[in-house]
């Protein structure tokens, strides 16, 4: 029984395993995607201008104005909230030591923000929209909010390279501050963005960064755990793009009514630190917090725990644990073992340990052994009366049957203890005919059945797929049981190899996709070879969109790259449909004109068709078709989509670079026409001035020659005068 309850809590602790790691990898992609996207480059840098430019057109009364306003507000509703001295006195010189651009957001977006303290997200278009910040906020922040509500992060932060928080989706204290100089700059945030932004400027690869959870003040004091990565584009840096995540998600992942089932509502699942602290509230604290602080602490320390976790409202980084919580972070290895949990409670407890992003923290499962007793001990009472029954059975036998049958008798009796005991003991021999044979055939069929559910269970717990496909399937109630929870276990380790073949994939395709060496050309005829040899579908085209319809720009088909020179209008065929509905369309059981591809040497028959929009934000840019021998499966359309929005967000970054190339390209082809003019001009006119000055050299010439003509003139008149006289 105790191996079965072990068994059960090993499956919630690999369950829970895969769901924290799933949660963890989509935030790496989210980040990953939103670094790379368009859009989100576009907003970096339309509000890095924006905030550069508020300080040169800003007068000193609106400056004035601003400090006014937030020193009301800091006064009546923030300065109360703060407990650390130290950051309350860098906030209270905020409003007359900062930056005047900071202190014009802070004014503009939380003290003159009509919503409530905690509300500020709501505000879309600031009262004044005239800089050219309200209008790139203006353009940002209604998809920017809807992100995080969808993704259920707790904050979204865009910090330019110099280390302002130019933008926050909740606008908080924190927003528009300097988190290098600023209140903050001792913050685990501060430490993040340096890390990220030191990356870039040492030419790293573009990755994802990572703080463990601590206290934060810039949002009154709630445990934060953050994600960032760098905003790069053409080898500019922009900033830094930073994700915030309360306990609320790794709460719901811990203990999830969706992945808690009727029968295991006694454990306890949370999350720890190396630090020896919870990183999830545990079961207790989420139904009482009065109940918790009394179990957890003792009365000299109780009053202040109890409001720090009313105020924090978690039971986060709140205390240190005790028992098996520390063994377990202390020898940091997957196990199973018995003792006193943090509430003093003897429990069974599993644990595994986990890394991310150089983050060392361990799931722990726990059950109470009050309650695995309690389950012992209805069985043992179940079995017990059954025993009686029986020995009662073969006590009657043994007095009214000849004495030659009481060996058998004991035999029976002694395979019985076996039984109960949990052993598996021997078939009895079939000596005797008559009662006492058929009771040896009914104890012999217990053995067989108690060898079959030992192989059953053996199977169940298997890793070999097959073992499980070869057990018996039994009959009978427990039989029954026992075989639909084979069942969902083959179920589980089925979509357990589905989605860690989801993550590799999409790790592999994020890693392909992130090179800094692709262009247009290259990619298209790399990525979609590469797409269908992981998916295993034998043909493939990219559709893209132009001004006119849908041109066939890549295509691979049975191990061969094909170029075909084919367009579709804007409502022709599928791919027409698909563009222009923006949705996936799955089609089996193909007819007969989609052809066939030759496998092993011989022709087989299409049987699904897949077509999926190349979709980035609220523009398409074109259509992928698939062809495939076989259905294609829910899980593998779903990493298609997933694998497709990196694609789609790569090729689009990839257009506007030649895009861009190919203007600078133009621009230097016309500067160097326009050298080559002014070179001819240039030439043109010295030629010019060297005919000028010969023609000047030449009429000075004419003109020495004129005078000295002149001259002799002159004496010819004057020696004519003389002879005549």
């Amino acid at each position: 029984m105790r191996q079965l309850e072990l068994e059960k809590l090993e499956g919630i602790r690999r369950e829970k395993e895969h769901l924290l790691g799933s949660y963890l990898q989509k935030l790496e992609e989210d980040l990953t995607l939103s670094a790379i996207n368009p859009f989100c480059i576009e907003m970096a840098k339309g509000l890095n201008q924006g905030f550069l430019e508020i300080d040169t057109v800003l007068s000193e009364k609106q400056q004035q104005q601003d400090k006014e306003d937030l020193i009301g507000f800091m006064n009546e509703m923030v300065w109360s909230r703060i407990e650390d001295e130290k950051v309350l006195l860098s906030v209270k010189d905020f409003p007359t030591l900062g930056k005047s651009a900071g202190v014009h957001l802070q004014a503009t977006y939380m003290a003159r923000n009509p919503f409530g303290l905690f509300e500020k997200e709501m505000l879309d278009v600031s009262p004044s929209d005239t800089l050219l910040y309200d209008q790139w906020h203006r353009k940002c922040h209604a998809y920017f909010r809807k992100y995080k509500e969808d993704k259920q992060y707790h904050d979204i932060l865009l910090v330019n390279p110099k280390g302002d928080i130019i933008y926050s989706v909740n606008k908080q204290i924190d927003f528009g501050t300097n988190l290098l100089a600023g209140p903050f700059k001792d913050s685990h945030l501060a430490d993040l963005f340096l890390r990220a932004q030191t990356a870039y400027e040492n030419q790293e690869d573009q990755t994802v960064f990572m703080k463990d959870v601590q206290f934060y003040t810039g949002n009154y004091g709630i445990p934060l755990m953050l994600a960032a990565i760098p905003i790069v584009h053409e080898q500019q840096g922009y900033g830094v793009l930073i994700f915030s995540l309360d306990e609320m998600p790794l709460n719901r992942l811990m203990l999830g009514k969706e992945t808690k089932e009727t029968e295991e509502a006694t454990y306890d699942a949370y999350l720890v630190g190396k630090d020896e602290m919870f990183r999830s509230s545990p079961s207790l604290f989420q139904e009482s917090l009065e109940e918790y602080v009394h179990e957890v602490m003792d009365e000299a320390s109780s009053v202040e725990l109890y409001h720090q976790v009313k105020k924090y409202n978690t039971a986060v980084l709140a205390h240190k644990l005790e028992g098996v919580a520390r063994k377990h972070l202390k020898e940091r290895k997957q196990q199973a073992i018995q003792g006193k949990n943090y509430l003093g409670e003897e429990v069974l407890s599993v644990y595994t340990p986990l890394e991310w992003k150089g983050n060392e923290w361990g799931i722990i499962i726990e059950r109470p052994l009050s309650v695995i007793q309690e389950k012992m001990s209805q069985l043992a009472w179940s079995i017990a009366a059954g025993v009686i029954v029986v020995v009662l059975l073969v006590a009657y036998i043994s007095i009214f049957l000849i004495s030659p049958l009481k060996r058998s008798l004991m035999k029976v009796k002694e395979v019985l203890h076996q039984l109960f005991i949990g052993e598996i003991p021997e078939y009895l021999p079939h000596e005797q005919t008559g009662d006492i044979g058929q009771i040896k055939d009914t104890i012999n069929s217990l053995v067989k059945q108690q060898q079959e559910y030992i192989q059953h269970l053996h199977g169940m717990f298997s890793d070999d797929i097959g073992a499980m496909e070869k057990s018996p399937r039994l009959t009978g109630g427990l039989g029954k049981v026992l075989y639909d929870l084979k069942e969902k276990i083959h179920k589980t380790k089925e979509r357990e190899k589905e989605q860690q073949w989801m993550i590799e994939g999409k790790d592999y395709f994020s890693t392909l996709l992130r090179r800094q060496d692709w262009n247009v050309s290259t990619l298209l005829n790399t990525f979609l070879p590469e797409l269908l040899q992981y998916v295993g579908i034998e043909q493939g085209a990219i559709y893209m969109a132009d001004e006119t319809g849908l041109e066939l720009v890549s295509c691979y088909a049975s191990q061969r790259k094909k170029y075909l020179n084919k367009r579709f209008a804007w409502d022709e065929s599928l791919v027409g449909r698909s563009y222009q509905e923006e949705e996936v369309i799955c089609i089996d059981h193909l007819p007969e004109e989609y052809g066939n591809v030759l496998l092993g040497g011989r022709p087989i028959k299409y049987h699904s068709l897949l077509l999926l929009p190349l979709k980035i934000n609220t523009q398409v840019l074109g259509v992928v078709e698939l062809l495939s021998v076989r259905q294609v499966k829910a899980f593998e359309i779903e990493l298609l989509q997933r694998v497709l929005e990196i694609f789609t967000a790569a090729l689009s970054n990839l257009y506007q670079t030649e895009r861009i190339n190919h203007m600078l390209e133009q621009q230097q082809l016309l500067n160097e026409e326009l050298r080559v003019r002014e070179e001819e001009l240039v030439q043109s006119t010295e030629e010019m001035q060297v005919t000028q000055l010969t023609l000047s050299e030449q009429r000075s010439a004419m003109e020495k020659k004129i005078m000295l003509l002149e001259k002799e003139v002159i004496a010819l008149k004057a020696k004519h005068e003389i002879s005549e006289l």
